[in-house]
């Protein structure tokens, strides 16, 4: 298993996947997972791949993501350590989640485990959108993301993400004072939002409310004022918070910017708006990674809180059950150009995950 497990990762890293070019490596995949011995293998619609073992109840949903960010990593071993785009984010959880479930399954386990691959984690997410309109109902949920194969993650914040256009009228830069300036206002706002309250103000990154500058551009000709600016904003708070509570001090802050302006208008979009999870400590899920970990490190596992947001978020918007995120490396490597992980971590990850899946569907 050891050697086929490496292979598989290898072919997976020199199958360049950058989000919306993910069908090669669905194919190598559905492969893979028919000699692995899975059943109804599919190829959807979007271009997910999936696929389970066993079947009735419990029914346990692995899902990992093809796609990565742009920009080629050559594949190479070195020191015990592979290098290649995805070794971290996340096509090592992916290979993880596929391996343990087919090694479960030879020890024998009661009830049902779903593979999926899934596109556009990178994107817009429309692989896990489309996925979870299609599920039966699940009782369990793992996604393949980098947490260190010694930890488990079991909460993520949640996502506000707006994009404002400020529009004026523009007009000649040697006369400031009469031509109201949309990037100058553009800046206000974000120094307003920046600074306003918008949740409790805790010590813990976790238990905060961040705010993030995505990009901001003017639009002007020459030796002229801006007509037009537009900005892009990231906000992630935290499970406690209501995401249209969130929203509606956002927006309050956004209508306070507007008022009583002459010849400039501010509009906004939200473009994306997700709520945090945290699993429950107390869950079957939880306590089959612990004893996991426990079994094959010999110590505690740590429980991962993380400040950002994944496809786990969205499927929780229609299941509302224990889900965890699992893989092996080091989160800080992702989208780096060094991106690589430790084999013997890698083995290890397979090694915990399959023991958590025996005793979750034991």
């Amino acid at each position: 298993m050891r050697g086929y497990a490496v292979s598989l990762l290898r072919r997976m890293l020199e199958t360049y996947s950058p989000t919306g070019r993910e069908s090669e490596l669905a194919e190598l995949l559905a492969r893979e997972m028919e000699a692995l011995g899975y059943d109804d293998i599919k190829v959807d619609e979007v271009g997910n791949v999936v696929a389970r073992v066993g079947q009735g109840r419990p029914r346990v949903l692995l899902c990992g993501h093809m796609d990565t960010v742009p920009g080629k990593i050559r594949v190479r071993e070195v020191d015990g350590k592979l290098y290649g785009r995805g070794a971290v984010d996340a096509k090592s959880a992916l290979a993880t989640l596929i391996l343990s479930c087919s090694r479960a399954a030879e020890l024998g386990i009661s009830g049902e485990a779903l593979v999926a691959c899934v596109v556009d984690e990178e994107g817009a997410s429309k692989g896990v959108r489309h996925l979870m309109k299609t599920l039966p109902e699940i009782d369990y949920a793992i996604f393949g993301e980098p947490s260190g194969a010694d930890s488990v993650t079991i909460a993520y914040k949640g996502s506000l993400t707006l994009s404002l256009a400020i529009r004026g009228k523009g007009g000649h830069s040697s006369a400031p004072w009469a031509h109201p300036n949309p990037l100058e206002k553009a800046l206000e706002i974000w120094l307003r939002i920046k600074e306003a309250r918008l949740g409790e103000e805790r010590e813990s990154r976790f238990e905060s409310v961040s705010k993030a500058l995505l990009s901001l551009k003017s639009y002007s000709r020459g030796n002229s004022i801006p007509h037009l600016c537009r900005m892009r904003l990231n906000i992630r708070f935290p499970p406690s918070e209501k995401p249209s509570s969130l929203l509606q001090r956002v927006e309050a802050v956004l209508e306070e910017a507007g008022k009583g302006l002459d010849d400039l208008s501010v509009e906004w979009i939200v473009e994306e708006l997700v709520e945090g999870y945290v699993c429950p400590r107390n869950s079957p899920l939880i306590r089959a990674f612990i004893r996991a970990i426990l079994d094959i490190f010999g110590k505690p596992a740590r429980l991962v809180r993380k400040t950002g947001t994944a496809d786990l978020n969205i499927l929780a918007t229609r299941f509302r059950i224990p889900m965890v995120a699992y893989g092996p490396g080091s989160s800080s490597l992702d989208h780096t150009p060094f991106e690589h992980l430790s084999i013997e971590e890698y083995l290890k990850a397979i090694d915990v995950c399959t023991n958590a899946l025996t005793t979750l569907l034991s």
